[in-house]
Protein backbone atom coordinates (compact mmCIF):
# COMPACT_ATOMS: atom_id res chain seq x y z
CA UNK A 1 0.00 0.00 0.00
CA UNK A 2 1.31 3.24 -0.91
CA UNK A 3 -0.23 6.65 0.62
CA UNK A 4 0.59 10.56 -0.52
CA UNK A 5 1.65 12.68 2.27
CA UNK A 6 0.62 16.21 1.43
CA UNK A 7 1.13 19.87 2.87
CA UNK A 8 -2.31 21.56 2.06
CA UNK A 9 -2.99 25.27 3.02
CA UNK A 10 -6.40 26.75 1.82
CA UNK A 11 -6.56 25.43 -2.15
CA UNK A 12 -3.06 24.78 -2.26
CA UNK A 13 -1.96 21.36 -2.19
CA UNK A 14 1.64 20.12 -2.70
CA UNK A 15 2.70 16.29 -2.25
CA UNK A 16 6.09 15.97 -0.35
CA UNK A 17 6.50 12.40 -0.40
CA UNK A 18 5.19 8.92 -0.44
CA UNK A 19 5.14 6.21 2.21
CA UNK A 20 4.98 2.54 0.62
CA UNK A 21 4.26 0.15 3.56
CA UNK A 22 4.54 -3.68 3.19
CA UNK A 23 3.04 -6.07 5.84
CA UNK A 24 6.14 -8.51 7.20
CA UNK A 25 4.48 -9.75 10.39
CA UNK A 26 1.13 -10.12 12.30
CA UNK A 27 2.07 -6.62 13.82
CA UNK A 28 4.93 -6.03 11.66
CA UNK A 29 5.87 -4.03 8.70
CA UNK A 30 8.48 -2.37 6.26
CA UNK A 31 8.03 1.13 5.62
CA UNK A 32 9.65 3.19 2.89
CA UNK A 33 9.53 6.92 3.10
CA UNK A 34 10.63 8.34 -0.66
CA UNK A 35 10.55 12.41 -1.38
CA UNK A 36 8.65 13.83 -4.33
CA UNK A 37 10.91 16.48 -5.07
CA UNK A 38 8.31 19.02 -4.18
CA UNK A 39 9.25 20.72 -1.86
CA UNK A 40 12.48 18.84 -1.13
CA UNK A 41 11.86 18.92 2.66
CA UNK A 42 10.76 14.95 3.28
CA UNK A 43 13.66 12.48 4.57
CA UNK A 44 13.61 9.72 2.51
CA UNK A 45 14.34 5.70 4.09
CA UNK A 46 13.65 2.61 4.58
CA UNK A 47 12.33 1.50 8.08
CA UNK A 48 11.15 -1.85 10.18
CA UNK A 49 8.61 -1.62 12.58
CA UNK A 50 7.23 -3.64 14.88
CA UNK A 51 3.81 -2.61 16.28
CA UNK A 52 3.38 -5.80 18.58
CA UNK A 53 4.05 -4.62 22.16
CA UNK A 54 2.83 -1.16 21.23
CA UNK A 55 1.49 0.41 24.47
CA UNK A 56 0.54 3.88 23.59
CA UNK A 57 1.31 6.67 21.10
CA UNK A 58 1.78 10.17 22.13
CA UNK A 59 2.73 13.83 20.68
CA UNK A 60 5.26 15.78 22.61
CA UNK A 61 7.04 18.66 21.56
CA UNK A 62 11.05 19.70 21.47
CA UNK A 63 12.81 22.64 21.35
CA UNK A 64 12.34 22.41 17.11
CA UNK A 65 9.45 20.62 16.22
CA UNK A 66 6.64 18.17 17.26
CA UNK A 67 7.27 14.52 17.90
CA UNK A 68 6.09 11.37 18.21
CA UNK A 69 6.68 8.89 21.16
CA UNK A 70 5.71 5.28 20.27
CA UNK A 71 6.40 3.80 23.65
CA UNK A 72 6.49 -0.39 23.44
CA UNK A 73 7.07 -0.16 19.16
CA UNK A 74 10.62 -1.79 17.99
CA UNK A 75 11.60 0.46 15.12
CA UNK A 76 14.45 0.36 13.36
CA UNK A 77 16.32 2.33 10.17
CA UNK A 78 17.31 -0.08 7.31
CA UNK A 79 18.26 2.85 4.73
CA UNK A 80 18.23 6.14 4.46
CA UNK A 81 19.38 9.25 1.91
CA UNK A 82 21.56 11.24 4.91
CA UNK A 83 24.89 9.93 6.05
CA UNK A 84 24.64 8.69 9.85
CA UNK A 85 20.99 9.05 9.75
CA UNK A 86 20.36 5.62 10.79
CA UNK A 87 23.24 5.26 12.88
CA UNK A 88 21.80 7.82 14.82
CA UNK A 89 18.65 6.44 14.70
CA UNK A 90 19.25 3.14 15.89
CA UNK A 91 20.97 3.73 18.41
CA UNK A 92 19.62 7.17 20.27
CA UNK A 93 15.91 7.71 18.86
CA UNK A 94 14.52 3.36 18.58
CA UNK A 95 15.36 2.20 21.61
CA UNK A 96 12.87 5.35 23.29
CA UNK A 97 10.49 4.95 20.10
CA UNK A 98 10.91 8.46 19.11
CA UNK A 99 10.19 8.83 16.25
CA UNK A 100 11.46 12.56 15.08
CA UNK A 101 8.39 13.56 12.61
CA UNK A 102 4.99 14.27 13.66
CA UNK A 103 2.48 11.90 12.41
CA UNK A 104 -0.88 12.81 11.05
CA UNK A 105 -2.51 16.25 10.53
CA UNK A 106 -0.35 19.70 10.97
CA UNK A 107 -2.92 22.54 11.20
CA UNK A 108 -0.48 25.86 10.85
CA UNK A 109 -3.60 27.28 13.26
CA UNK A 110 -3.80 24.58 15.61
CA UNK A 111 -0.20 23.39 15.92
CA UNK A 112 -0.38 23.43 19.93
CA UNK A 113 -3.52 21.37 20.13
CA UNK A 114 -1.83 18.39 21.90
CA UNK A 115 -4.99 17.36 22.99
CA UNK A 116 -6.86 16.61 20.11
CA UNK A 117 -3.28 14.75 18.57
CA UNK A 118 -3.24 12.34 21.02
CA UNK A 119 -7.16 11.60 21.12
CA UNK A 120 -6.92 10.87 17.56
CA UNK A 121 -3.16 8.77 18.43
CA UNK A 122 -5.05 6.92 21.17
CA UNK A 123 -7.94 5.92 18.43
CA UNK A 124 -5.49 4.86 15.94
CA UNK A 125 -3.59 2.46 18.32
CA UNK A 126 -7.01 1.00 19.13
CA UNK A 127 -8.01 0.65 15.79
CA UNK A 128 -4.72 -1.24 14.85
CA UNK A 129 -5.12 -3.40 17.75
CA UNK A 130 -8.26 -4.25 16.93
CA UNK A 131 -8.23 -4.76 13.25
CA UNK A 132 -5.04 -4.99 11.58
CA UNK A 133 -2.28 -6.68 14.20
CA UNK A 134 -5.68 -9.16 15.20
CA UNK A 135 -4.13 -12.81 15.32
Amino acid sequence: MTVAIAMVEGSQRAEIGRITVERTGACSFNAELSDTGALAVFRAGTFSVDFTALETVETSKTDDAAVTILAGAKMRCLASQFDGACDRFNSEDAPRGLWRWRIGPMEKDKSGNLQTDRARLKGAVAYMKGKICVR
